[in-house]
């Protein structure tokens, strides 16, 4: 390879590598598409809940996937993060949209 250096001393090597481009930043352009694609199983299992019951509370998602309440929490709020589900209305009243 071109532009690799190395030097010895009594305590150890020095090594200097070179690369011809530097490549700086991420591709944001498919990240939200991907994270979505991948949902884990219990997101799966709380869209397809919230698909057949879209008034469905944390408690009764906690016990349709057996985890707990706080775990719902998280991961619903996840999944309106990623733009997967929003909800319509007030917590109280309200119900959940799941958004394709």
């Amino acid at each position: 390879m071109q532009g690799e250096r190395y030097e010895e001393f009594p305590n150890g090597l020095h090594v200097s590598l070179s690369y011809r481009q530097q490549k700086t930043g991420t591709d944001m352009e498919n990240v939200s598409e991907n994270v979505s694609e991948n949902l884990c199983p219990n997101q799966q299992k709380m869209i397809n809940a919230i698909k057949d019951n879209k008034k469905i509370t944390y408690i009764e998602l906690s016990k349709l996937i057996g985890i707990a309440p706080t775990n719902v929490a998280r991961n619903i709020k996840k999944l309106v993060e990623s733009k997967k589900l929003t909800r319509v209305g007030p917590a109280k009243g309200g119900h959940w949209k799941v958004t394709d």
